[in-house]
């Protein structure tokens, strides 16, 4: 099978906005490759279609039903496949493919077994209603380890898939404020994400008063998060003369910002929630720019320690910063930036749904 000239409902638990991860990215991957690509955002209080590319469409809708997981199994299953109808008369099109991923909704595939039905859990936080979902759905794949193995409990169709990363064929120049000489530390996403350790950062910002420190994304309620106050030590770290808080950038803003960058930043509370944070998808984008990375315990890449420097506990992570930035001309030798640009450059997402139509085609699902 291929994954083209085919009509797919992709389900996310993030609304279509300014800001991609990876389920925008493989929506906009897939109508690149030639199928009708309909991205169904979270529930709202109406039906709506908006054509983005042209063959790329976003659906607004809203569900009949509420509290389908507290339902018999047989009677989510008839609901599900009665709102599958419904958004296929909506649009006009018949569903040869359903790629869930968000497993609170349509989490419960039995009828739907004419189509190609795909769960595809990219964040922990994401796989609920497991058992069921798992059970009926022709694959499974999973960001991690950790939720391959739950997968694992259900399917004997379930496949760990890392993450992909997005090319941008014309990237565009981003101006930074601050002094072009000084050491430039940088944080690319949703600033209002609860993992984030903001005392932390604090602390690196206020230890290292002659490195910039620049944080690109929402810091307010966007297509990410409904979140609206920003965390204390957000606040503090506004007020430190050497922190710069540029906003959103779009898609062909990123290279830019990154490439501007002299470390990256990953700073997470790993400790507290190691196995939602075993493969962020920033990762890999970070990585695309070959700079050095200064991250917290990353579980996915503990046997790949070469591409970044990790440590096992967060409180050494302000010594390892500092031992960075001492020798940036070590850590950004132009060999071990090669590295990380060609480990990241193997994992673009059409690399990835080849990968996807590779097991597809082995264990032998769809047409």
């Amino acid at each position: 099978m291929k994954l083209t000239n085919k009509t797919i409902l992709l389900i996310s638990p993030e609304a279509w906005g300014s800001n991609f991860v990876s389920k925008h990215h493989y929506a906009t991957t897939l109508a690149v490759r030639g199928n009708w690509v309909f991205f169904l955002n979270p529930p709202g209080k109406r039906f709506g279609i908006k054509n983005i590319d042209k063959n790329l469409f976003v659906l607004d809708y809203r569900p009949s039903w509420r509290g389908l997981a507290r339902m018999p199994d047989w009677l989510s299953a008839r609901i599900i496949a009665k709102e599958i109808q419904k958004l296929e008369k909506f649009c006009g099109v018949y569903f040869d493919i359903i790629w869930n991923l968000d497993s609170s909704r349509f989490f419960n595939l039995q009828r739907l077994a004419k189509k190609l039905r795909i769960s595809h859990i990219v964040d922990l936080s994401e796989d609920k209603n497991p058992k069921l979902l798992c059970t009926t759905a022709d694959l499974c794949l999973a960001s991690t380890h950790f939720i391959l193995e739950r997968q694992k409990r259900y399917s004997a169709n379930a496949f760990k898939l890392g993450h992909g990363v997005a090319t941008v064929a014309n990237p565009k120049l981003v101006k930074l404020p601050g002094a072009n000489q000084r050491v430039k530390a940088g944080y690319l996403g949703n600033l209002l994400i609860r993992y984030l350790d903001w005392e932390l950062i604090h602390r690196l910002v206020t230890s290292h008063p002659h490195v910039d420190f620049y944080f690109a994304g929402p810091a307010k309620a966007s297509n990410l998060s409904n979140d609206t106050a920003p965390p204390e030590w957000l606040g503090k770290a506004q007020q430190q003369p050497n922190t710069y808080f540029i906003g959103e950038l779009k898609a062909a803003e990123i290279p830019s910002f990154l490439q501007q960058m002299d470390v990256l930043l990953l700073t997470y509370q790993a400790h507290k929630y190691k196995e939602q944070l075993a493969n962020p998808h920033k990762l890999l984008e970070y990585l695309t720019s070959g700079k050095v990375v200064v991250a917290s315990w990353t579980d996915e890449y503990k046997d790949k320690r070469h591409l970044l420097e990790m440590v096992e506990n967060y409180v050494d992570l302000p010594t390892k910063f500092k031992e960075v930035v001492a020798k940036l001309d070590q850590y950004n030798s132009p060999e071990k930036q090669q590295m990380r640009k060609n480990w990241a450059l193997a994992n673009t997402y059409e690399i990835q749904i080849q990968r996807i139509e590779q097991i597809i085609n082995k264990i032998h699902i769809g047409n």
